[in-house]
């Protein structure tokens, strides 16, 4: 095979892999990127109201898919006035020096019960750490459900100082909900 014969394959099967994303637009209104955690031993449930997804996915072909994802941390809303101080804080995310929390896939695939799993780097409170994030995904006339959980440490980020860097009053796992709606690009024009 020549270098030139090599290259062309090469170059085909890029743009075919890349032919079989389908680019989606994130409904913001309908989507949601929340957490909970327990305080004292009582659950308690927070969100975000500032974040950006951007989706490359075919569920025939996940493997060619993409996801990249950025949640203003400042947005933050804990539920409770005390947490909405406090959380921001230097002590917790230190929201002024980490605004953002970051995640950009690596790799994607089918799991064998029929859902999906992103693999690639969460990047929070300046640490950055692989995950495997596993999500649902299901069409219907064009319009997407996908619902992810995952059950993070804090402690694996460096979330919480002090009195607060031990799970006695603040659980160390911290569950995330990413539900997101969202269309096909192209499908709304």
């Amino acid at each position: 095979m020549t270098t030139k014969t090599l290259i062309v394959c090469f170059l085909l099967s890029v743009f075919s892999a890349s032919a079989l994303a389908s680019d989606w637009i994130i409904d913001k209104e309908a989507s949601h990127v929340s957490f909970f955690a327990k305080q004292t031993g009582n659950k308690f449930t927070g969100s975000f109201s500032r974040f950006t997804i951007e989706v490359s996915f075919d569920p025939s072909h996940p493997e060619s898919g993409s996801i990249t994802a950025k949640i203003d941390m400042t947005s933050l809303d804990a539920g409770d006035k005390q947490r909405n101080i406090a959380l921001p804080g230097k002590e917790w995310f230190d929201s002024e020096i980490f605004p953002t929390a970051n995640f950009v896939s690596s790799s994607m695939s089918k799991t064998s019960d029929g859902t999906y799993v992103a693999r690639g780097a969460l990047t929070l409170h300046g640490v950055t750490k692989p995950i495997s994030l596993p999500f649902t995904f299901v069409e219907s006339e064009g319009k997407a459900r996908v619902t992810a959980m995952i059950s993070l440490n804090r402690g694996d980020f460096g979330v919480g100082s002090g009195a607060w860097a031990t799970g006695k009053w603040v659980s160390l796992e911290v569950g995330v909900e990413i539900s997101i709606v969202a269309e096909r690009a192209g499908e709304s024009q």
